[in-house]
């Protein structure tokens, strides 16, 4: 039966990682970002409320870079302190083996603009240009609403044009993907 336990659907909540083989969809938006991540050190995605960022890093490529071995680590959202948030991600991506490609993922990244005062965005800013800018640091990976676009672009600069993934929209394929993708993966059959 169709029931919480069995809907193959995520609604606006986003696909996990563990949730990977219910994700369908993006491939191209997919294959395009992990892309970017194995050539960039930073990269933003950047997409309209409800657009399917979250869904596109967690469901779909975190699931790829660990099949390849990659080391990632989710910040957590940066409500709160997101010094300390950053600095034990750190922590944890440094435990990981040595030679281990690593991602530091921060999901929902303007929370550093709604959340939290200059000076903590400026530090924030400044830490992660460092990791990017260290020898053998990870790759930083965030994820940005648009309509918060135009502090990123204060807080970056320049900068910001080179690491900027625009979201492409779903066109019908993937919508029609979305939707039969997860039920077939359920067993769910339409007429």
């Amino acid at each position: 039966p169709l029931d919480d336990a069995n809907n193959p659907w995520r609604g606006l909540d986003p696909y996990s990682p563990g949730e990977h083989e219910l994700f369908f969809g993006r491939d191209a938006a997919l294959e395009e970002l992990r892309a970017r991540i194995e050539n960039n050190r930073f990269v933003a995605v950047v997409g309209a409320s409800g657009s399917g960022k979250s869904s596109l890093i967690r469901g779909g490529l975190l699931s790829l870079l660990e099949a390849d071995a990659w080391a990632v680590v989710e910040s957590g959202r940066l409500a709160g302190d997101p010094v300390a948030r950053l600095h034990e991600a750190q922590q944890r991506l440094a435990a990981s083996p040595a030679g281990q490609q690593r991602l530091l993922v921060i999901d929902q990244f303007e929370d550093l603009f709604t959340e939290c005062d200059e000076a903590t965005r400026r530090t924030v800013v400044s830490g992660l240009d460092a990791l990017v800018g260290a020898e053998g640091g990870p790759t930083v990976l965030i994820a940005l609403r648009s309509d918060h676009e135009r502090a990123a672009v204060g807080e970056f600069g320049d900068r910001w044009a080179a690491v900027r993934y625009l979201l492409p929209d779903v066109n019908r394929d993937g919508l029609r993907s979305m939707v039969l993708g997860p039920a077939r993966a359920k067993a769910v059959f339409f007429e």
